[in-house]
This record gives C-alpha cells, structure tokens and sequence, in this order.
C-alpha cells in the first residue's frame, strides 16, 4: 500500500487540472471538424418528425 502513497498524494493534488484536461479532450474529440456533420446529424435527432 505505501508504494501507492505518492500518486494517491499527486492526484490528490492535481485533481482538478485532471479532470480539466480529460474535460477539454472529450470537447475535441467531439467537435473536432471531420465529425461535424455526425454531431449535427445527432443534435437534429429530437427536431425530426417521427409520428
């Protein structure tokens, strides 16, 4: 367990710039410009007419 010791304390630490380039990753990766028509087509899912 201690060897765990050292990251436990530098995620503890840097958490938040964690989460914040895990964050900015999942944004780019969504709207990077090759898969603009895929999320477009995806936003206009609840505007179609289905009935």
């Amino acid at each position: 367990m201690s060897e765990y010791l050292p990251l436990i304390h530098w995620i503890d630490h840097h958490l938040m710039i964690v989460m914040m380039v895990l964050f900015v990753a999942i944004v780019v990766f969504t709207y990077w410009p090759s898969r603009k028509k895929n999320v477009e087509r995806q936003g206009q899912i609840p505007f179609k007419d289905d009935v």
